[in-house]
């Protein structure tokens, strides 16, 4: 849990990825395009999630060595959970996988 829920920072990553994006846009399909942003939107939805998560996690001081890990991770999804949020983020996981399996199949077929 200590490596999902720490104070790393993200920043430099995430402007490295802005920085090629236009070149995605530039060199490759309209799907392919459509796909990493995509990922770059579940990339997103996932940190904040995970942040609100972490916050949780930190803030719990019902946490007893007999609840075990699970217990806690339960109680705390449901303190920081955005339940709309968290369908989203399945929502897209799901179309993407869907993308990427016919991006694949395409690439693989043709």
């Amino acid at each position: 849990m200590q490596e999902l829920y720490s104070d790393r920072n993200y920043a430099s990553r995430d402007q490295q990825f802005a920085r090629i994006a236009s070149t995605i846009a530039r060199l490759f399909s309209q799907p392919s395009v459509a796909t990493a942003a995509a990922l770059a939107e579940v990339h997103a939805l996932t940190e904040t999630l995970g942040e609100r998560m972490g916050h949780a996690w930190r803030a719990d001081s019902r946490a007893a060595p007999q609840d075990g890990e699970s217990a806690r991770y339960v109680r705390c999804g449901h303190q920081s959970g955005d339940q709309a949020a968290r369908q989203q983020q399945l929502d897209v996981v799901q179309q993407l996988g869907r993308e990427l399996d016919r991006l694949t199949r395409a690439r693989c077929s043709g």
